[in-house]
């Protein structure tokens, strides 16, 4: 049951990923695409099993997937041409954590942060963040 979320879940930061990078590519044709280094991270006090939905793209490309993260800190950097866009949400369904941790969720472009939240467990562990996402460039 929890599988099939995240696979939808991935599936519409897809969809979101290339309707962003479509739609937010103004620059001329003439304009030399500039690369950007897109960066997801997830810090905190979690301590149990957390899956990552990830997606980015860029006018050229888009890519995503979900992501194991076996122990907090975790990040992941992709180098992306022009204009792009990123996503990314955290969840867990195993009850491994512990009531009252926390997991914040940080995106990072060219080094400077652009987006971060932060969720807790609730009363069984599990923890589940909305998906927050970025997009901007050229």
């Amino acid at each position: 049951m929890k599988r099939e979320f995240f696979k939808k879940i991935t599936f519409v930061m897809m969809c979101l990923t290339v309707l962003a990078v479509f739609t937010t590519s103004c620059s001329k044709d003439d304009d030399d695409p500039v690369k950007h280094t897109l960066k997801f991270e997830v810090t905190g006090t979690y301590t149990g099993n957390l899956k990552a939905t990830l997606t980015y793209g860029s006018e050229t490309s888009a890519d995503g997937g979900i992501e194991d993260i076996a122990k907090l800190p975790w990040s992941k950097e992709v180098e992306v041409t022009g204009a792009y866009a990123m996503g990314i949400g955290i969840g867990t369904w195993d009850k491994s954590g512990k009531k009252g941790e926390k997991a914040t969720i940080k995106l990072y472009v060219d080094g400077k942060e652009v987006k971060s939240t932060t969720v807790t467990t609730d009363n069984d562990g599990d923890i589940t963040s909305s998906i927050i996402q970025y997009s901007g460039g050229n």
